[in-house]
């Protein structure tokens, strides 16, 4: 069982905010209890030099209110 934030979390929580205008530009959303998808997400960050995209987890309250407003169903557990 993971009990810190993994790097794609903290890579949320440090370049996005649900508040920011252009924080749904670029954003990925991911499973945060999926190890497989916080691997996926980390590969993505080392791959993406320029920072162009943002993470979010599922989870989060951004996360939620993404999946509120596409209409993504709340046992979505993968990248989207």
């Amino acid at each position: 069982m993971r009990t810190q934030p993994s790097r794609a979390e903290n890579d949320w929580n440090a370049g996005v905010s649900p508040a920011t205008p252009r924080a749904m530009n670029n954003v990925i959303l991911f499973d945060g209890v999926c190890n497989f998808c916080n691997s996926a997400v980390n590969w993505i960050i080392a791959h993406d030099p320029e920072g162009k995209l943002k993470f979010a987890p599922l989870q989060s309250e951004f996360g939620e209110q993404m999946r509120s407003r596409f209409g993504i169903a709340d046992d979505v557990d993968s990248i989207i």
